[in-house]
């Protein structure tokens, strides 16, 4: 019997089961666990950490803009909305806003700004 072709899979097979094991997961649910993009606008100038309070009784839904939820937050970096947060991954994108004026934010990393 040849043992050639039982260590050549055995070599290449071992790590390949691994990385699908310890890999596996998370590239199923960036794949499958979409959810749809959403649209932040930050007051301009604000710099910190922001807020969002969802399922607040008494407060209006997110409100939609292209086919994105947008939440706009206040001066204080906080939103309250009546919505339920949405799970998965999204493209969403970033502006700050004042008034009318929008100016969008790098999203080319984790907790980038302008």
């Amino acid at each position: 019997m040849n043992k050639v072709p039982l260590v050549l899979g055995t070599v290449l097979g071992l790590p390949l089961f691994i990385a699908a094991v310890v890999l596996g997961p998370t590239v199923f649910d960036l794949v499958f666990h979409r959810r749809p993009p959403e649209r932040f606008l930050i007051p301009a100038g604000y710099h910190g950490w922001v807020r969002i309070d969802f399922r607040q009784k008494g407060t209006p839904p997110l409100p939609s803009e292209d086919g994105r939820l947008l939440l706009k937050l206040d001066e204080y970096g906080t939103l309250k909305t009546s919505s339920d947060p949405q799970t998965g991954h999204g493209r969403d994108d970033f502006f700050y806003y004042s008034g009318d004026r929008r100016t969008p934010l790098s999203n080319a990393g984790v907790a980038k700004g302008a």
